[in-house]
């Protein structure tokens, strides 16, 4: 076993890390019609040769807007249903293509981890400029790009589904897996660190996002430990919430307990923002007595 290891960080260290780490997808396989919702295309420039491709879904008199940051593989395609959570509770959503992924170009010919931070940054900024409340809300690979951007912009909320724990990434999985020795922490740490733009430092930048968190993650996720979670929430300053759900799967946590989540998320969102949860069924005590694990 420790063989195999050794001969797949060998192997990786011949990869650029941006290149194994961001896969991005270019399929369309949906869009929020499929869902019964109307959208517009909306194209944000960033200079005079790079733009985004996003989709924005109105919600009528909304009370704010979801910008959701995708991971490191999938398009805003690939979360087209995820207006079926927000928009019923009053959310507009703003759909992002990184530069790259989806139908946003890259201005070279591969994605790089540079381009994700400038990326929320102006998604986030075009929220900031129409919608008096702007909720962040990452997943995977995108809650390093929220925490970096919700240090520096004011947001109302800000929502990490599966956070990616840069940089103690390796050491995390090896702690998982019980393998690890100081050679498999050393070359992975040297393969990790040194190629993470410290913009995506997860540890670093979560101690200085002061909107209110909620941290959404499984007890036995295969690709972010829990126990590298537990650190970041205990870094993070209040308010601060921690909901832990059964299963070992990455980012699926809104596919897996669609009816719960949905409740909770939106229950949660709304007593951040307004004080009270306006979701049926949950009073002014707001998340009392469901599941959440400080």
């Amino acid at each position: 076993m420790r063989l195999i290891l050794l001969l797949i960080c060998f192997v990786l260290s011949c990869v650029p890390l941006d290149e194994l780490i961001l896969r991005p997808s270019f399929d369309v396989a949906y869009t929020p019609q499929d869902f019964g919702y109307e959208y517009e295309e909306i194209i944000l420039s960033i200079d005079e040769n790079r733009y985004l491709s996003t989709w924005h879904i109105p919600c009528p008199l909304p009370k704010g807007i979801i910008v959701i940051l995708p991971g490191s593989s999938l398009n805003k395609a690939s979360y087209s249903g995820l207006a079926k959570i927000f928009i019923p509770n009053g959310y507009s959503v703003l759909l992002v293509d990184y530069e790259g992924f989806g139908e946003s170009p890259s201005p070279t010919d591969k994605v790089d981890f540079d381009f994700l931070v400038t990326d929320g940054f102006v998604a986030i900024d075009w929220a900031l400029a129409n919608y008096d409340n702007v909720i962040g809300y990452g997943i995977s690979l995108g809650t390093t790009i929220l925490t970096r951007v919700a240090a520096e912009r004011d947001l109302s909320a800000c929502v990490f589904e599966s956070i990616v724990v840069f940089p103690t990434a390796t050491t995390d999985f090896l702690d998982l897996i019980n393998l690890n020795f100081p050679l498999f922490v050393f070359v992975g740490d040297s393969l990790l660190i040194p190629n993470i733009p410290t913009d995506l430092f997860t540890n670093l930048w979560i101690q200085e996002v002061h909107e209110p968190k909620l941290f959404v993650h499984s007890y036995e996720d295969y690709v972010t430990p829990l126990a590298g979670v537990k650190r970041i929430f205990d870094l993070a300053p209040e308010p601060k919430q921690l909901w832990i759900l059964d299963g070992n799967e990455h980012a699926m946590e809104f596919f897996n307990y669609p009816v719960l989540y949905t409740t909770v998320v939106n229950a949660w969102i709304d007593d951040a923002i307004f004080g009270t949860a306006k979701i049926q069924g949950i009073g002014p005590e707001s998340l009392e007595g469901i599941n959440l694990h400080p």
